[in-house]
């Protein structure tokens, strides 16, 4: 296999391809029209958040037909059997090890723990979603 690399490259790529394939990881949203998983935010989240999940929202309607219900993290009790998305930073996300330390304001990250999706972004400026010009939605960014 891929007898053009050295043996240093080859074992180099193996790695990449061996960490790629670990780093892939499923959460079914919807089946059959139906929703699998509820998207969580905050506790009243800034206007840029609410807008991503509402966008989230929208587009996986469109797709499958089925409304993720959107609600507030703290509340996954009651939704048994489903996954869950978090939607912009909240406890859940701190409690699952995500930080947005270190990124550029208007990145994210995109992480599965423990079967729940998670998309934290660096988010500042001002809170006015409709006018992106002093605004930097990362969350919202990382939802598109």
């Amino acid at each position: 296999m891929f007898t053009f690399l050295q043996p240093l490259p080859r074992f180099i790529f193996s790695i990449v391809l061996l960490m790629a394939s670990l780093s892939q990881a499923q959460v079914t949203l919807t089946s059959n029209g139906q929703p699998q998983a509820v998207i969580m935010t905050r506790p009243n989240p800034p206007g840029y958040v609410q807008l991503a999940a509402q966008e989230m929202q929208e587009h996986v309607q469109r797709m499958s037909g089925a409304v993720l219900p959107i609600a507030v993290v703290g509340t996954e009790g009651s939704y048994p059997g489903k996954k869950f998305v978090y939607v912009g930073a909240s406890a859940a996300t701190t409690a699952a090890g995500i930080s947005t330390t270190g990124l550029e304001l208007e990145f994210y990250v995109m992480r599965t723990v423990n079967g729940n999706l998670h998309i934290v972004g660096r988010d500042g400026g001002d809170d006015v979603w409709y006018d992106l010009s002093d605004c930097q939605p990362g969350t919202l960014f990382g939802v598109y």
